[in-house]
C-alpha cells in the first residue's frame, strides 16, 4: 500500500494548480485515469493536422490569471488569438450576416495545442500516475483508501489523510454512492452539467475569415473554428461544438447521423466544405449554474478531509478551473 499526505484525482488544470500548491511541503500524488494528463484541454492530431476539441481558447480577469498567463506567453507556449469573434444571433438562420465583436479583450490560445500545454505543465511532476482509474473510496480511522485499477488490470491502493477530487462531480457522486459513502455523495451533489457533441472535420480551404472563430447565441451550434488559422494546425481541420440543446438531443445517436446533421448546420457558415469527420462526445462539457464558491470541504467524524474543485466551482471556465484547484489546495493546506 503506497501512502501519501494528500491525493488529488484528476490531472487538469484543477489538479495541476492545487499541486502546485501544495507540492513543497506534502508528499503529493496525482491521479488519472486518462494515458495523459488533459481533460477538457484536449488536442486531437488528424487529418495531417491538429484540432482543439474540448476548450477553445481562455481569458484572464484575476491578477492571478493575467500573472499566469503573462508567465506562459513568455514561454513561448501561450499567446493572444484575438480581442473579440465573429458573432452570429442563430445558427438556423443561414441569411444573416455575420458581425465581428472586437471588444478589445484578449482571448488566448495554446500554441501546440491545449493538451500540449497541460502536458508541458506537468512535466516536472514525478508523482503523476496517469491510466489509473479510481474505483473505490473507503475511509477508516481517519483515512482514506482508494482503490486503483491500472491499464494491466491490476487493482492498486493508495492511502492518505486528504484527497482532492477534480472528477466531474457526478462521476464522483456515483462512485461514492457505490462505495457506501453517504456524507460524500452528499457533498458531491447539486452540481449538474451539460452536454457537448464536437465535430471534427478535414477541409481544404480557410473556413472562416480571421480571427477564425464563431459564436452563436441560439440554435443548434455554440462555435466553430478553423485550427489552421487559429495557429495550432498545419492544415485546416475545423471544429464544430453543438449547442446545449442539440447535444443533449443528439448525443445517443448513431456517429454517423451526428456528421451528417452537424455537417449540414455548419456548412451554410463556411468558406470551404468540410470532407471527413469525426465526432467527439463531451458528457460533462459545461457545469449548469456554476458555484460561486471556488471548493468545498468535506470532513468525516474521524477527521479524514475530502474537498472538491474543478470547472463547476466559479466561472466553469479554464481560468475557473486554475483558481479552484488553487483555493482547495490552500483551504486543505491550513488542515
Amino acid at each position: 500500500m503506497i501512502n501519501a499526505d494528500t491525493i488529488i484525482i484528476g490531472a487538469g488544470l484543477a489538479g495541476w494548480s492545487a499541486y502546485q500548491e501544495m507540492r513543497s511541503d506534502k508528499k503529493v500524488l496525482v491521479f488519472d485515469k486518462a494515458k495523459s494528463p488533459g481533460g477538457r484541454m484536449a488536442t486531437r492530431r488528424i487529418f495531417d493536422g491538429q484540432a482543439d476539441h474540448g476548450a477553445q481558447f481562455f481569458t484572464a480577469r484575476s491578477s492571478w490569471m493575467k500573472a499566469w498567463v503573462e508567465e506562459q506567453v513568455k514561454s513561448g507556449r501561450v499567446e493572444e488569438w484575438c480581442r473579440g469573434f465573429w458573432q452570429a444571433a442563430h445558427a438556423e438562420r443561414f441569411e444573416e450576416d455575420m458581425t465581428l465583436n472586437a471588444d478589445g479583450y484578449p482571448r488566448y490560445r495554446a500554441v501546440d495545442g491545449m493538451a500540449p500545454l497541460l502536458k508541458y505543465l506537468w512535466q516536472d511532476c514525478d508523482m503523476l500516475y496517469t491510466g489509473f482509474e479510481l474505483v473505490n473510496v473507503q475511509e477508516e480511522s481517519g483515512c482514506w483508501h482508494l482503490s486503483f485499477e491500472t491499464q494491466n488490470g491490476e487493482l492498486e491502493t493508495v492511502s492518505a489523510a486528504n484527497v482532492l477530487f477534480t472528477m466531474p462531480l457526478p462521476q464522483a457522486k456515483r462512485l461514492f454512492e457505490a462505495s457506501g459513502l453517504q456524507g460524500l455523495s452528499q457533498a458531491a451533489s447539486g452540481r449538474a452539467f451539460s452536454p457537448c457533441l464536437a465535430l471534427i472535420a478535414a477541409a481544404d480551404e480557410p473556413a472562416l475569415k480571421a480571427p477564425a472563430g464563431l459564436q452563436f447565441h441560439e440554435g443548434p451550434l455554440q462555435f466553430i473554428a478553423d485550427n489552421k488559422l487559429k495557429g495550432v494546425s498545419a492544415t485546416h481541420v475545423v471544429t464544430v461544438h453543438g449547442s446545449e440543446s442539440f447535444s443533449k438531443a443528439w448525443f445517443d445517436v448513431d456517429d454517423d447521423e451526428v456528421k451528417v446533421k452537424m455537417h449540414e448546420l455548419a456548412s451554410p457558415w463556411l468558406d470551404t466544405v468540410l470532407r471527413e469527420s469525426v465526432v467527439k462526445r463531451w458528457r460533462y462539457a459545461k457545469p449548469i449554474n456554476p458555484a460561486g464558491e471556488g471548493s468545498v470541504l468535506h470532513t468525516t467524524k474521524t477527521g479524514a478531509t475530502a474537498a472538491f474543485a474543478g470547472d463547476a466551482f466559479f466561472n466553469g471556465k479554464v481560468e475557473g478551473a486554475l483558481l479552484s484547484g488553487k483555493e482547495a489546495a490552500e483551504r486543505l493546506h491550513t488542515i
